[in-house]
């Protein structure tokens, strides 16, 4: 019986591929932060103080939640008003 040669998988393509994916999105995800920078002006959309570049990004619903990083879902923060959102001491809704 004569075997037949199976092709070999290539050796880290489906990493290589997973990671240029990632690239991709992160790179699209920029271009989503830098517009929410212009929309709000990087000024807290909770306490309304200019941040300049300390300013925060947070999504409304949560990446974990399946929340997109979307102009929509995300909102400028301070980091005072980061930490309180997150301990659920403010409530901020998204955009309509």
């Amino acid at each position: 019986m004569e075997r037949t040669a199976q092709p070999k998988p290539l050796k880290g393509t489906m990493k290589r591929l997973k990671a240029a994916l990632k690239r991709l999105e992160r790179r699209e995800h920029r271009a989503v932060h830098e517009a929410v920078h212009r929309r709000d002006g990087r000024i807290c959309q909770v306490c309304r103080i200019y941040c300049g570049q300390s300013i925060h990004l947070h999504h409304v619903v949560y990446r974990s939640q399946g929340g997109p990083t979307t102009l929509e879902n995300l909102l400028s923060v301070c980091q005072k008003c980061h930490a309180a959102i997150h301990a659920k001491t403010i409530q901020v809704e998204a955009r309509a």
